[in-house]
């Protein structure tokens, strides 16, 4: 029986549906002491992320009393993906971690996919909230929990390349100035069929929003503690605000390669939790935006009591579209609720005729959106060597 390392061509090759001959043996994974553990690969030729699936001989691992990394991953009613999450950080190159997985009061069963997990691998520290606390509550549970001096962001409905948190560790052994690191990311539909491609092209300039997913993220747990965590104020772009937050305190780099793999489905938090909050909480984060581009400051907005009014029905500006385009997501609009949305808000104008092409002609807009995004990403790969980038915000570097 052949024996293969799991390398990103092959990973990549076989979610697009291009299985190499060398591919369809077995794979490799390695235990604590590197020690080779031989397993059983099931490819599927259909072009989803579930398609190299791994099934192992060895049952248990040895518990890490001092790991090197904590990989912390919140979880509310996650069972549809919970699987191949996990299994794509056990099943990581580098082994001197843990993994704390926090249950937000999960109501599908997500506990006893955990407990199955937890049983089959020490390495698993599982946490269980009664009642649900929410983006920002689980993940500053898990994060509280970490042991590790750097810890790594895992979502519940992602994937991660194997060598993931090898590379990541490497850049910031490199590079001691820095205090984060993320990754570079493809998309994916609710089925894992891969549809948003990589796009380095958001390398090149300053953005108000960073190129990698927050899941893909691997920090300093001393810097976290400094800026004191995720913030209720923020919750549903918390991310982006821790980001803002450590920027003073050193670089924010971006490995320029693909290590992520970030699903858009309509059971993520923003999706299914009440969409007043949602565009509420959106609304707040645009306006934070701005004054952060000019001030590097948003204090005051945050301590302030109200917010402008918004309607429930449609996301203002941009944040509707990747649902739209990478995961299949058709808005659920009247025509005079429609109209009202243009009126108050016009960017919404280019959402609805997003939506609607799909309707009319579905998979044109994604069709379209991959070539011109696959187009950029090319053109930018001829000047980017592979080395981590530092993201450059559009705030000025003032503190720093």
């Amino acid at each position: 029986m052949a024996v293969v390392r799991y390398k990103w061509p092959l990973v990549m090759s076989e979610l697009m549906g291009e299985v190499p001959e060398t591919g369809r043996g077995a794979g490799l994974v390695f235990d604590r002491s590197h020690s080779p553990v031989h397993c059983r690969r099931t490819v599927n030729q259909s072009r989803q992320l579930e398609a190299p699936m791994i099934t192992c001989d060895r049952k248990e691992t040895p518990v890490v009393s001092d790991p090197s990394v904590s990989v912390v991953m919140p979880v509310w009613n996650g069972a549809r993906y919970l699987d191949v999450s996990i299994r794509s950080i056990l099943q990581q190159t580098f082994r001197r971690f843990e993994l704390v997985i926090a249950d937000d009061g999960s109501t599908d069963g997500t506990w006893e996919i955990l407990s199955r997990w937890a049983a089959r691998d020490a390495r698993i520290r599982l946490l269980r909230s009664p009642q649900r606390l929410g983006p920002v509550g689980s993940s500053n549970l898990v994060a509280r929990a970490a042991r590790a001096p750097l810890v790594a962001r895992m979502d519940a409905d992602d994937w991660s390349h194997p060598d993931r948190l090898a590379r990541q560790i490497d850049v910031l052994r490199r590079y001691p100035d820095a205090v984060l690191v993320g990754t570079l990311f493809h998309g994916m539909d609710s089925r894992g069929t891969i549809t948003r491609p990589l796009d380095r092209w958001r390398l090149k300039r300053p953005g108000a929003s960073p190129p990698f997913a927050h899941g893909s993220t691997m920090y300093r747990r001393k810097a976290f503690e400094i800026v004191g965590g995720y913030r209720e104020a923020c919750v549903y772009w918390e991310d982006l605000d821790l980001y803002r937050r450590l920027r003073p305190l050193g670089r924010l780099l971006v490995i320029p390669e693909g290590l992520y793999v970030l699903r858009y489905h309509s059971g993520s938090a923003r999706a299914v939790d009440p969409s007043a909050d949602v565009i509420r909480a959106l609304s707040l984060m645009a306006r934070c935006s701005e004054a952060y581009r000019a001030t590097g400051d948003y204090e005051a907005l945050l301590s302030a009591s109200s917010t402008p009014d918004a309607s429930p029905h449609l996301p203002t500006g941009k944040s509707a579209l990747p649902s739209l385009l990478w995961g299949g997501q058709p808005l659920d609009m009247r025509p005079r609720s429609a109209l009202s949305q243009i009126a108050r808000f016009p960017e919404s104008a280019l959402i609805m005729a997003v939506d609607l092409l799909e309707r009319v002609h579905g998979g044109t807009a994604p069709f379209l959106a991959r070539s011109f995004v696959a187009t950029r990403d090319w053109l930018a790969g001829w000047s980017i060597d592979g080395s981590p980038v530092e993201w450059q915000t559009t705030a000025p570097a003032s503190g720093r």
